[in-house]
């Protein structure tokens, strides 16, 4: 945890490993993973906040495209959670489109 800056934590997880037999799902399980000890930081933080009022509280969950399980942890302690999309508005609009091409709408 760095101490020079206290408007950033950093919180190590435990390193789970995920089922290597699983190629397709490799991503996706390691997420998975992580949910459960995801679910008790955010536990511990809410708590901290509650008890003390000078501490800060969670405002949100800022989530990768491939973290999209977490949502349902944000979900489950009522704070919003949003997407921090790494590639450019065309990639975004390209994936808009396929999934409307998808969907029938085209």
């Amino acid at each position: 945890m760095s101490t020079t800056c206290n408007c950033i934590r950093f919180i190590d997880l435990p390193k789970d490993e995920p089922d290597r037999n699983q190629r397709r799902k490799f991503l996706f399980s390691l997420i998975e993973a992580q949910i459960p000890h995801v679910r008790e930081e955010v536990f511990k933080l809410m708590s901290q906040s509650e008890s003390r009022p000078d501490s800060p509280t969670l405002s949100g969950f800022v989530l990768d495209m491939f973290c999209t399980p977490m949502i349902d942890v944000a979900n489950e302690f009522g704070v919003p959670s949003h997407i921090f999309l790494t590639s450019g508005a065309v990639f975004l609009g390209l994936q808009f489109y396929v999934q409307a091409l998808h969907d029938g709408l085209f």
